[in-house]
C-alpha cells in the first residue's frame, strides 16, 4: 500500500482543517505508551526524512500506526494514509528548499486535556524527532552525526547538563540557557543534518534503484524463478 501511494505524491499543501484531522486522530491513538500528537509525527517524519538510508514508508507508518492499524471505517482509513503521504511529501519538499522549511507545532483545541504548551509541543517535536532517527542504525555509527543530535536530546528532555562542568570549569546548575540556545537555532541544526547525509542518501538510493533494476530483468529473463528474497 505504501510504495502504490507514493506514485501518486503530489504538491497539495495540507490546511489547517487538514492538520486538525491528523492531530484529533493521532491523539486517539492507543498503542504508544506516552504522547504522540501531530507534532510529534511531524518530528518523526522530518528525520525519517534526512536520514542516512531512505527508510520504506512501510517502516514509519508501522511506527506511527502499529502494524494492525484501527480505523473506523475505510473512508477514514484513506483519508489518514493520504494526509500522512502528503505530509511526508510536503515536509520532503520543504528540506530540499523547495519550499521554506517550518516546524509544526501544532496545538490543538480538541479539548483542554489535549492542550500543549509552546514548551511542550517542542519536547512533543524533537521526541518524534528522535524517535525516527532510530530507524536507520547507521545514524548511530558516526559520532559526528551523534553530537548533532545532542540539541534534540536536551529538548526533549533526554539529555540534561545539569552536574556537568561548563567549558570555564563551573558546575552547570540549569539547562534553561541551553534550551533557549537550542531552541533558536533548531530549524538551523534539521537543515545540517538534512545536508550532512545527503550523499549517503543520494548513494543508498541508486544502490536500491540497481537493486529493483536488476530484479526487473532476473524476472523478464526467468518468468517462472521464484521472488527474490533480500536479506
Amino acid at each position: 500500500m505504501g510504495g502504490s501511494m507514493f506514485k501518486e505524491l503530489g504538491n497539495n499543501r495540507l490546511s489547517k482543517v487538514d492538520y486538525h484531522y491528523l492531530d484529533v486522530f493521532f491523539c486517539g491513538l492507543s498503542h504508544f505508551p506516552d504522547r504522540i500528537n501531530l507534532t510529534y509525527v511531524h518530528g518523526l517524519l522530518t528525520a525519517v526524512i534526512s536520514a542516512p538510508t531512505l527508510i520504506p514508508p512501510n517502516e514509519w507508518i508501522n511506527i506511527i500506526l502499529s502494524k494492525e492499524p484501527k480505523f473506523e471505517n475505510v473512508i477514514q482509513a484513506e483519508k489518514v494514509m493520504g494526509l500522512m503521504i502528503e505530509l511526508y511529501s510536503q515536509i520532503v519538499r520543504q528540506l530540499k528548499g523547495e519550499e521554506p522549511f517550518k516546524i509544526l507545532y501544532w496545538n490543538s483545541s480538541l479539548n483542554k486535556e489535549q492542550e500543549h504548551s509552546q514548551e511542550w509541543l517542542l519536547v512533543d517535536w524533537c521526541a518524534g524527532y528522535l524517535a525516527g532517527q532510530q530507524l536507520d542504525p547507521l545514524w548511530g555509527t558516526d559520532s559526528s552525526a551523534r553530537a548533532m543530535l545532542t540539541p534534540f536530546q536536551v529538548l526533549a528532555k533526554e539529555k540534561s547538563f545539569v552536574g556537568q562542568c561548563d567549558s570555564q570549569g563551573r558546575i552547570i546548575l540549569d539547562d534553561a540557557p541551553f534550551i533557549t540556545e537550542y531552541q533558536t537555532h533548531l530549524h538551523d541544526f534539521v537543515l545540517d543534518i538534512y545536508a550532512y547525509w545527503l550523499h549517503e542518501r543520494e548513494e543508498d538510493v541508486k544502490l536500491k534503484l540497481n537493486c529493483l533494476q536488476s530484479s526487473s530483468v532476473s524476472k523478464i529473463t526467468h518468468p517462472h524463478q521464484e521472488d527474490i528474497t533480500w536479506h
